[in-house]
């Protein structure tokens, strides 16, 4: 999956100088695209990717796209240059280097006079997530010469970002020049890969970056990258460590709980026009240079000092990694000195365990937690599902704060098994007396489900970027979730499928023989053990066949069976085709397998082997009652038919709901005379009407909101927090009524219904299938069950079928929370009387 650097661009930039004059024709621009590629593992053929690439494109350019003879004659498209240019990537810092080349290229060929006026570069993005300050490369601007590739831009990265002069004039044919970057470790494109166990980061960065114009020109990046020898960068680092250069940025954690920001990560960077500005860079070059320990110190002194001078409230959170915990330049009384020059106490500073270590000495690194809070002062355990952070770590030092990495927030709205994994956190927090923090947090909707899961501290983007000067409240839009009371539909867990259940469930243990076994021998193990219904043939521990226990004893019910077939080895009468298949095949495959196998596979058994060798016997029978339990337990989650939750999860969120005391809408809905069209239209178009609800339901209803459930057949709940639920309702019976008519025939719609025969099966006429709404508003003080909801929902159905057409019937016998009526336009009116309220 190609990770982008520059966002693509349909549009030119709004003026171009060309050489000779002329104004390019915008709709010629085709692209200016920049991409990381991380290939495979195994597979390094950077040629072949190119091609396919290159012939991809090609084939979207005008038929009239300028051409050499030579290059016609081979079927090429004139815009490619017909070779590549390759270089690896030697560490972090030189792909910084590459990556600021990219960032600074529209000021080299003119396109912006400065970095930060180009739109569409990763430039901003990188400045947003505080990778970079908005003072990066400065203000000045490359020299461009005759719309060439000479310059002489701010020397930002010292990589060079120089080239030589190339000019191209107007009538040129355009080419493109091809860039591969790869890593280290990779091989050469047309080599095969030779390593045995190849990396699974390969990096490659490929270049493609095209300005097309029709009959004017094309630049083709070339760059003479000199990158900073490792000298150079401990330079830089001694003289950011001498002259206390650190930047120290600071992001706001919020606590849920109260509504008010209790502390603040603080975040080192290095100085804006310096190689080691990128946090990545400035560590790196750190530990390659033993300064590991030396840089952690500036890193933590500078963030006391500005957290004190900006007398920011509650807690400042600073990163240190294990091994700089265990240096002696750590020890608390030197860590209260540094808090006490600056103003600060103990209580206000948490020491956040980060980075990676492969090896840790659990003994000296609880020591010296211990030794710390002994002090007051609080540890912290950064990334937790990331790197080392695991819950081994957890349980040695017992920290006062867990942080949850950023991947298992980033869109748990969304996703089901990060919901799963963030509860099941909290529980562990809870029982082990720790507080949870959950980095990464980019969306209200995010927010409001760990609100909801029951995080009580917040870090992320949206409560507030890193910043020299954070903000001290958190952002209106967070205040409103915070306040609403709302509770939010979390993602469902569909059960278990077939995708998830192994061949391993079946095994069964079964004894096995040689193939030179006398068949005599079979024949009594057979007789030993009833239970089999077949005995596997190994040699060497590899399956080589099968005998079914119908063909043993139909060898020896004979006559003279004994003494016939006796002493004869079993390879004789084994069928030496069996079906043999590996205990990590999924069940959904091997169900598969055995239906292509044919009958005997299912009535006989197959072989179950691990890694190549015999691990047992799996049935048919076995493989059936498997993938019926799964099926019974699918549709308890996930309704088969609409893929809604099923009643697991509607009970779980109602429950949910009556646990935090908000009030609801229950409304629950049903197909009136839905048999009689099932009888007349077959089981497929009764099928059709309920996916056509399904839909119905989907696209009126707030997803973020509103939870909707499939209880099964024509059944459906809608758990309703939308405050226009009704107007919702409403337009959902319209639109069913409406849309239903494509599913009749025209003499049915004309006649307004159809005659078959009833439940007592005597003809009737029927009306054509219409929507019953029952709707129950719900709050903790009136309804404290899962149970109660329901029988009052179906009650409340009930009445709404008793009505001809489809109906909404509201149940306001208790009306705990002011029922509010929003008509069609929206507008809130006074409450009616409790009556049937039909559409």
């Amino acid at each position: 999956m190609p990770i982008k650097l520059l966002s693509y661009v349909p549009h030119p930039p709004p003026s171009l100088p060309l050489e000779g004059g002329g104004a390019p024709t915008p709709h010629r621009l085709k692209m200016v695209h920049r991409h990381i590629w991380r290939l495979p593992s195994g597979d390094a053929d950077y040629s072949i990717r190119w091609q396919r690439t290159k012939a991809g494109f090609s084939r979207a350019l005008p038929a009239a796209a300028g051409c050499s003879p030579s290059k016609r004659r081979k079927g090429e498209k004139g815009i490619w240059q017909r070779r590549f240019w390759e270089h690896q990537i030697r560490d972090d810092a030189d792909l910084q280097r590459h990556v600021d080349y990219i960032h600074f290229n529209p000021v080299k060929h003119g396109w912006a006079e400065q970095a930060l006026a180009w739109p569409y570069s990763s430039l901003h993005r990188y400045m947003r997530d505080g990778l970079l300050l908005p003072d990066w490369a400065g203000n000045a601007a490359a020299s461009v010469g005759d719309v060439g590739e000479s310059g002489t831009g701010p020397d930002f990265s010292q990589g060079g970002c120089l080239a030589g002069n190339r000019t191209y004039r107007v009538g040129y044919t355009p080419t493109l020049q091809n860039h591969v970057w790869r890593s280290p470790r990779g091989t050469h494109p047309r080599q095969p890969q030779r390593e045995a166990n190849p990396p699974d980061s390969r990096l490659t960065l490929c270049v493609k970056y095209q300005k097309y114009f029709r009959n004017t020109l094309c630049l083709s990046l070339s760059a003479a990258l000199s990158p900073l020898s490792s000298l150079k960068l401990r330079q830089h680092l001694q003289d950011i460590l001498l002259n206390t250069r650190l930047i120290t940025l600071l992001q706001p954690i919020l606590d849920m709980s109260e509504g008010r920001v209790m502390g603040f990560e603080a975040l080192s960077r290095g100085p804006s026009n310096s190689p080691l500005h990128a946090p990545q860079a400035l560590f790196k070059t750190a530990e390659l240079h033993g300064m590991q320990t030396a840089l952690d110190w500036a890193c933590v002194r500078s963030a006391l000092k500005t957290f004190a001078l900006l007398k920011l409230p509650g807690q400042v959170f600073v990163n240190l990694t294990p091994c700089s915990m265990l240096d002696a330049e750590f020890a608390p009384a030197n860590v209260l000195a540094a808090l006490d020059k600056v103003g600060l106490n103990c209580s206000q500073l948490v020491i956040e365990i980060t980075e990676n270590a492969c090896q840790l000495d659990y003994g000296l690194l609880r020591n010296a937690v211990a030794a710390l809070r002994a002090v007051g002062i609080e540890v912290a355990m950064d990334d937790l599902g990331e790197g080392f952070s695991s819950l081994r770590l957890w349980s040695e030092l017992k920290p006062a704060y867990v942080k949850i990495d950023k991947h298992f927030i980033s869109g748990i709205h969304e996703d089901p098994h990060k919901s799963q994994f963030v509860r099941s956190i909290v529980q562990l927090a809870d029982g082990a007396n720790t507080r949870v923090i959950a980095e990464g947090v980019e969306s209200v909707s995010e927010l409001a489900v760990l609100q909801d899961i029951g995080i009580r501290h917040v870090q992320g983007y949206l409560i507030g970027r890193p910043s020299p000067t954070p903000a001290q409240l958190p952002p209106r839009e967070v205040a409103a979730v915070l306040q609403s009371g709302v509770v939010s539909v979390l993602p469902y867990l569909r059960g278990v499928d077939g995708s998830h259940v192994s061949a391993a469930r079946l095994v069964m243990s079964a004894p096995f023989v040689a193939s030179l076994t006398p068949s005599q021998d079979v024949l009594d193990l057979m007789l030993q053990h009833p239970e089999l219904h077949a005995v596997a043939v190994v040699d060497k521990g590899i399956p080589v066949g099968i005998i079914h226990r119908p063909a043993v004893l139909n060898r020896f019910i004979g006559l003279y069976g004994r003494e016939l077939y006796g002493k004869k080895p079993c390879a004789e009468f084994m069928d030496a085709d069996p079906l043999i298949v590996d205990k990590a095949t999924q069940i959904n495959e091997l169900s598969d397998l055995v239906v292509k196998k044919g009958k005997a596979a299912f009535t006989q058994g197959f072989v179950i082997t691990s890694k190549g060798r015999y691990l047992g016997l799996g049935s048919g029978f076995d493989l059936m009652r498997e993938i019926s339990e799964m099926q019974i337990i699918a549709a308890r989650y996930a309704n088969p038919l609409t893929g809604l939750p099923g009643n697991v999860p509607i009970q779980e969120h109602m429950e949910h709901l009556l646990a935090n005391n908000q009030s609801f809408v229950t409304a629950y809905f049903d197909l009136d005379q839905f048999k009689p069209y099932n009888d007349i239209y077959g089981f497929r178009r009764g099928d059709d009407i309920i996916q056509l609800l399904a839909h119905i339901l989907r696209e009126s209803c707030n997803a973020e909101l509103d939870f909707i459930g499939h209880v099964g057949g024509d059944d459906f709940v809608v758990l309703f927090q939308s405050l226009d639920w009704e107007v919702r309702c409403h337009g959902m019976l319209a639109r069913f009524d409406r849309e239903r008519l494509a599913l009749f025939s025209p003499d049915h719609v004309k006649a307004g219904g159809y005659r078959s025969e009833d439940r007592r099966g005597a003809l009737a006429f029927h009306a054509l299938v219409s929507l019953s709404i029952g709707a129950v508003l719900i709050d903790s003080e009136h309804y404290h069950h899962y149970q109660e909801v329901s029988r009052a929902a179906a009650e409340a159905k009930h009445h709404a079928k008793r009505i001809d057409g489809s109906s909404l019937f509201v149940d306001q016998r208790k009306t705990p929370f002011g029922r509010r009526l929003v008509n069609e336009a929206g507008e809130t009116v006074l409450p009616v009387l409790p009556v049937l309220n039909g559409a």
